[in-house]
């Protein structure tokens, strides 16, 4: 199998994040707001201090990446998404991604971030096993509300 390569992501990725992003279902919420993340608001996040994100790359081929937020108010890291190529996937890439996210957290709030949290479908159970891996714990079932503003 080939090497997975994690870096931070930058404005070269943005294209195939945004490509990724809007043909994965598993991300959709049930909403008519349409989910996903402009390239614009993309590029601020790979800029902000606080954010986390991160590419998975096999070669020359983006094959998944991850995007986070430490919220510096809460002193807690946000997981937003996951996505792996839905040719990749099965391949421990979602693990590694999680891993070097959860180093990046450590890092965040000099240090002192140490709960790290994700909004996850009840109906998503590889994320759910994904998560569980890694020490997460799954808690109550709730409903995703969302209004523009």
């Amino acid at each position: 199998m080939e090497e997975v390569v994690i870096h931070k992501m930058g404005k070269e990725d943005l294209d195939k994040v945004i490509e990724l992003g809007m043909k994965t279902k598993e991300i959709q919420t049930g909403t008519a707001i349409d989910r996903f993340f402009s390239k614009e608001t993309l590029e601020r996040w790979t800029r902000n201090k606080n954010g986390v994100t991160l590419i998975a790359m096999i070669g020359n081929k983006e094959v998944g990446f991850l995007l986070g937020d430490y919220l510096s108010g809460l002193n807690y890291g946000y997981l937003d998404v996951i996505i792996i190529d839905e040719n990749y996937r099965g391949r421990g890439i979602g693990n590694k991604l999680l891993e070097h996210a959860l180093k990046e957290f450590k890092k965040k709030g000099d240090g002192w971030c140490r709960n790290v949290f994700s909004i996850i479908k009840p109906s998503n159970e590889i994320s759910l096993k994904l998560f569980e891996k890694h020490g997460f714990k799954i808690g109550e079932i709730f409903k995703y509300a969302e209004a523009e503003i």
